[in-house]
């Protein structure tokens, strides 16, 4: 891959969830991001579909009464898929629920680390170094949030220790 031959760090998105896709589907993009871990893209998320105000899908869905235009729904795309632990997201798929979707997506996550790091062993050490060592940034979520649990870690034990 020529972007990563030149020291780019590469990162995909893929959705899963649209309105009337079915398991097929989401296997097929499923798969498609383990390939994308596999040439040696360095992060691949799979996020849960949302429909957003301006989009084809939100006006058919909005006139459906699918999906009601209020303050909650606004807060609800806030942090739907920034929390990667939760089961209860919001979907408008009518074959799929919620909490499957979610482990569809949990699942990859996990996978996809770890085909990534087994595929390219260095990712490890490039890993540590970004969680463990200063002046150094994440290259991914995954290292970005491991270092901030650790980071949250030292910060919890320091109070401890004043209080």
């Amino acid at each position: 891959m020529e972007a990563k031959a030149v020291g780019l760090v590469l990162r995909t998105n893929l959705i899963i969830g649209f309105p009337h896709e079915n398991r097929r589907d989401v296997f097929a993009t499923v798969m498609y991001g383990l390939k994308l871990a596999l040439r040696g893209v360095d992060e691949v998320s799979i996020n849960i579909f949302s429909p957003y105000p301006g989009s084809e899908i939100f006006t058919d869905l909005v006139q459906q009464g699918k999906v009601m235009l209020n303050d909650e729904y606004f807060f609800s795309l806030t942090s739907l898929n920034s929390d990667f632990t939760t089961l209860n997201h919001k979907t408008v798929n009518t074959n799929i629920g919620e909490r499957e979707l979610a482990f569809y997506r949990s699942s990859f996550l996990m996978a996809n680390y770890l085909l990534g790091y087994i595929a390219y062993p260095t990712r490890i050490l490039r890993s540590l170094k970004h969680i463990f060592l200063s002046g150094y940034s994440s290259t991914t979520v995954f290292e970005h949030r491991l270092r901030d649990r650790r980071n949250r870690g030292i910060m919890g034990a320091a109070q401890q220790r004043n209080d």
